[in-house]
């Protein structure tokens, strides 16, 4: 069987303001919603990675 060397992907691109901006707007609201849904003032990160996730996967950027 044949391994094929691991891909090498290029460095993401640096966010501008506006972009770095909108999604740190983003992550902030999914905290809060996460605060207000569980009823706990500390909450898992996991809840971040989705949403950025989706957030990165539009054509755009932009959900």
């Amino acid at each position: 069987m044949k391994f094929l060397p691991p891909v090498k992907a290029p460095p993401p691109e640096p966010l501008d303001m506006q972009s770095a901006s909108a999604l740190a707007a983003i992550i902030e609201a999914v905290i809060q919603a996460e605060r207000i849904r569980t009823g706990n003032e500390k909450v898992d990160a996991s809840c971040i990675g989705e949403t950025v996730h989706k957030y990165n996967s539009t054509p755009t950027g932009k959900s």
